[in-house]
């Protein structure tokens, strides 16, 4: 078989290598088959699965499938465009904290996320000293990613200095919370918003 490259890397894509990795990535109680769907997902270990099945049953001169990119999460130019609003029950200490913001970390999360609104309890994964909330003000940062908790939602739980007739006027404060943390109501977000084109509102 032909060699296979990859960003400068030659790897001879024998039918033994081939016939290996097939082996593996079709056996779930591999630990190499299960981290690689957990970084890259299911569907995408079943495009991998089916381009190397081609490439098995390849005859002759005829040329290879058209390659896959080992990690399509990192194409930025490629992402969705998304905003999330963490609005039941846990939302954000477990989709967010243990979920989203793991693969935000590893680069791997697969959309590019432009904003997030936290309402009622989720609000507490954004408080100072918080370990997750620390880590996320650094990937927002980093990631340019607006954090809008909701100003109404703050003022009630002690995390926002102001009164509720000034919600949605942009007046409320955020108050012990991470760095980034800009307390609003939906007025706010959606003229946030309005610069990036695109834009999908996932509500978790």
């Amino acid at each position: 078989m032909a060699p296979l490259h990859y960003r400068g890397v030659r790897i001879r894509l024998t039918r033994a290598l081939v016939e290996e990795r097939l082996a593996v990535w079709r056996n779930w109680a591999a630990e190499e088959t299960r981290r690689f769907e957990q970084l890259y997902g299911a569907a995408y270990r079943e495009r991998v699965l089916q381009w190397f099945a081609r490439v098995k049953l390849r005859r002759g001169g005829s040329r290879l499938p058209e390659s896959i990119d080992p990690h399509p999460a990192r194409d930025m130019s490629r992402r969705m465009k998304v905003a999330y609003a963490f609005a039941t029950d846990m939302a954000a200490t477990f989709k967010l904290n243990t979920m989203i913001l793991p693969q935000f970390e590893q680069s791997i999360h697969g959309a590019r996320v432009v904003g997030m609104m936290c309402f009622d309890d989720n609000l507490y994964a954004l408080r100072a000293g918080d370990p997750f909330g620390d880590r996320l003000s650094k990937v927002a940062k980093a990631q340019n990613i607006l954090l809008r908790p909701c100003d109404q939602c703050a003022i009630g739980r002690g995390l926002g200095e102001g009164e509720f007739h000034q919600c949605g006027t942009g007046e409320v404060r955020p108050k012990g919370m991470i760095e980034g943390a800009q307390v609003g109501c939906f007025p706010r977000l959606y003229a946030a918003l309005r610069r990036a084109d695109g834009v999908q509102i996932i509500t978790l």
